[in-house]
């Protein structure tokens, strides 16, 4: 029974010990792979970011067009305005995974404000807020997410498992979601 008691004083530090150093091997072999997939993906951002200004500049365009219509497109529109808001302050400044982020939320909101300003027959005769909603509806920039949204599925793929995903918890590599692509109804 001693021998036996002996043996797990010994042991169970060894043990202690290599566990420790496995998980800082891999954590330290996890984290390049990490940051270049994140790196990746921020480029990729970096390089259609500006594309997103400029439609959601037309999406602010279309949606001052619209402030003075009553109802249910009244209400879309101060969502939108508190939406373009919260783009302008994120944009260039906030993380990569805020400002998709908030992209999103703008194409949810866009969608929804495309379709009931369509619907809604006092725009019926407004050919300026048609003209806008149009401008923005052919806007083709989601169309070269395409890359973006291949990178982030990489990156999130990076970060799977149990020892990637705690490098990833530790070193501060969070969630980057991808861009909602669910395009403009018309």
């Amino acid at each position: 029974m001693r021998a036996l008691v002996h043996a797990v004083r010994f042991f169970f530090p060894v043990l202690l010990v290599a566990a420790v150093v496995g998980l800082v091997v891999a954590v330290a072999s996890a984290r390049p792979d990490l940051q270049q997939a994140k790196q990746r993906v921020e480029v990729s951002w970096n390089g259609l970011a500006p594309y997103l200004d400029q439609r959601y500049q037309k999406l602010a365009a279309a949606d001052a067009q619209l402030r003075a219509t009553a109802g249910p497109v009244h209400d879309l529109v101060t969502n939108v305005d508190a939406a373009v808001a919260q783009w302008q302050h994120v944009s260039g400044h906030g993380s990569v995974a805020d400002q998709v982020e908030a992209a999103n939320a703008l194409e949810a909101l866009s969608r929804r404000l495309l379709v009931t300003a369509n619907a809604s027959p006092r725009l019926a005769s407004n050919t300026a807020a048609k003209t806008a909603l149009g401008t923005f509806a052919g806007d083709q920039t989601l169309a070269s997410t395409t890359n973006f949204n291949t990178l982030v599925a990489s990156y999130e793929r990076d970060r799977r498992g149990p020892i990637r995903r705690l490098a990833a918890k530790m070193l501060g590599d969070g969630d980057i979601p991808a861009l909602d692509t669910g395009g403009s109804p018309t």
